[in-house]
C-alpha cells in the first residue's frame, strides 16, 4: 500500500467515493472480484451505516475494530453466486460438494453447479494473450517477465519516481492480482496498490473473470489502471 502518502491521497479518494455513491456503486460492482461485489452489496443494503464518512475512513485505514468486524461479517453474509462459481471453475467446487456433511448444503452446492452450465474462466496463458496487446496499445510499454508468473509494464514517470503496472498470474484459483507500483529515483519502492485497494476495498484479486465476459473485464482493467494512475499522479513524490 502507499501508506506514506495516503493523507495526500485522501481528498481525491473522498471524491471517488462520492462519485461511486452517486451512481449506486454500479461501476464498482462491475469489478470481477467476489469480495468487492460482496462489500458493495453490504453497502447498498445498509446505507445508514456505510456513510461517505465511514467509507473514506475505511480507505484511510481508520476504522474501529467493531467496524472492521462488521465488514468481515458482511463479506461472509453477501457471498454471492459469482464467487461460488469461481470455486467450481477452478476445480475446487467438486471437492466442496464431496466434503459437505449437511445434505441440504450438498444439494444447494449441486444446484448451483448445475445452474452454471458451461461457463468458463480464462487460463493464465489465455489471459496474457488477450491482455498484453491491450496494455501495450494503451500505455506504450511492453510487458516484461520478472520472475515466475509476475510481469511488469512501465507506465512513465511521476516527478522523479517511476510508475509501473505489476501483474501476477500465478495460482489463477485466486484470480488475477494487479497493482500500480511507485519507485523512487534511487530504487526505493514507495509502495503498490490497485484502484480497489486505494478505496479501502478488500481482497484485490480479480477472481470472477469469465471467458464470456473477458473483453468487458479487460476493458475495465485498463480503466481501473487509469483511475489508479490519476490518483497516484496527484501526489508529490519528489
Amino acid at each position: 500500500m502507499l501508506g506514506s502518502v495516503r493523507p495526500s491521497l485522501m481528498p481525491a479518494i473522498a471524491a471517488e467515493w462520492q462519485g461511486h455513491l452517486a451512481d449506486g456503486l454500479a461501476a464498482l460492482r462491475r469489478t470481477p472480484s467476489g469480495a468487492v461485489r460482496s462489500l458493495c452489496d453490504a453497502i447498498l443494503a445498509d446505507p445508514a451505516h456505510y456513510t461517505h464518512d465511514l467509507l473514506v475512513r475505511m480507505a484511510a485505514g481508520d476504522l474501529s475494530q467493531a467496524e472492521r468486524m462488521r465488514n468481515a461479517h458482511a463479506l461472509q453474509q453477501f457471498q454471492g453466486p459469482d464467487t461460488v462459481a469461481v470455486f467450481l471453475l477452478r476445480g475446487g467446487y467438486g471437492f466442496r460438494i464431496a466434503a459437505a456433511q449437511d445434505p441440504i448444503e450438498r444439494a444447494r452446492l449441486q444446484a448451483e453447479l448445475e445452474a452454471l452450465g458451461d461457463v468458463q474462466t480464462p487460463s493464465a496463458p489465455a489471459l496474457r494473450k488477450a491482455l498484453f496487446p491491450l496494455l501495450s496499445a494503451r500505455f506504450g510499454g511492453k510487458p516484461a517477465k520478472l520472475r515466475g508468473t509476475e510481469y511488469q509494464v512501465p507506465l512513465g514517470p511521476v516527478g522523479t519516481a517511476s510508475l509501473a503496472l505489476r501483474l501476477d498470474f500465478g495460482g489463477m484459483a485466486r484470480g488475477l492480482r494487479w497493482a500500480v507500483t511507485v519507485t523512487g529515483a534511487g530504487g526505493l519502492r514507495y509502495g503498490a496498490a490497485s484502484y480497489e485497494e486505494l478505496l479501502g476495498l478488500p481482497a484485490p484479486e480479480w477472481d470472477v473473470l469469465r471467458t464470456d465476459r473477458l473483453n468487458d473485464d479487460l476493458a475495465l482493467l485498463l480503466e481501473r489502471v487509469e483511475g489508479c494512475l490519476s490518483l497516484v499522479r496527484g501526489v508529490v513524490w519528489d
